[in-house]
């Protein structure tokens, strides 16, 4: 006989996009695409919110088009301007449910959810800083506490099962996620869209 059950694992995974100085060219939507991986345990608290708590992976890779000028200018300043590593994160948000998510088998077919909450983030990564007589390579580690501004639609496949589509923004406090700080009123950012399997329990 079925019963009810209060906790859920969700297991995420997508494309990914780190937001810097040697990030890429936002404005004409040109900069890399890495993948992320999520797992998130959630405990319900009632039938419209949940605690969640979420970590994961996010691949993270500078731009490879700036010009040659740019990348000198840089260099005066001894910042890089190329970098590649990987972000890992863990988060806790309270997720607010927009119709009800009480007993498993009387809850909505669709569901939306939003929330924001508090993280620290933790970036190992090789930046690259040019040099004339050849690039100046160095490993580096960077961390930094960040919000995360999360929401998501979940479809229920079946009784114990939900798939769904979550993006996430992860707003950090942080300019020294890439090495590059020339523009210190911009922080660093990390951002996902990831589908997502989830297995209550």
């Amino acid at each position: 006989m079925a019963y009810d059950r209060n906790h859920s694992l969700a297991l995420g995974f997508g494309p990914s996009v780190f937001y810097g100085e040697n990030g890429g060219n936002y404005r004409s939507l040109q900069f890399p695409v890495k993948p992320s991986i999520t797992l998130a345990y959630s405990k319900r608290l009632s039938d419209h919110l949940q605690l969640r708590l979420t970590g994961g992976q996010q691949g993270i890779k500078s731009w490879d088009r700036f010009k040659q000028n740019t990348i000198e200018n840089w260099a005066l300043s001894g910042v890089p301007y190329a970098f590649r590593g990987s972000a890992f994160f863990i988060d806790i948000m309270p997720q607010f449910m927009l119709f009800p998510s009480g007993y498993l088998g009387s809850r909505s077919q669709f569901n939306v959810y939003g929330g924001l909450g508090v993280g620290a983030v933790f970036v190992n990564r090789e930046q690259r800083v040019y040099s004339a007589n050849g690039d100046i390579a160095t490993k580096v580690n960077t961390t930094s506490a960040y919000i995360p501004v999360r929401a998501g639609i979940i479809y229920g496949l079946s009784y114990l099962y939900n798939i769904g589509l979550e993006g996430t923004f992860m707003n950090t406090f942080s300019d020294e996620l890439d090495g590059n700080s020339i523009n210190a009123k911009r922080n660093d950012h990390l951002m996902q869209l990831n589908f997502t399997l989830t297995r209550y329990f």
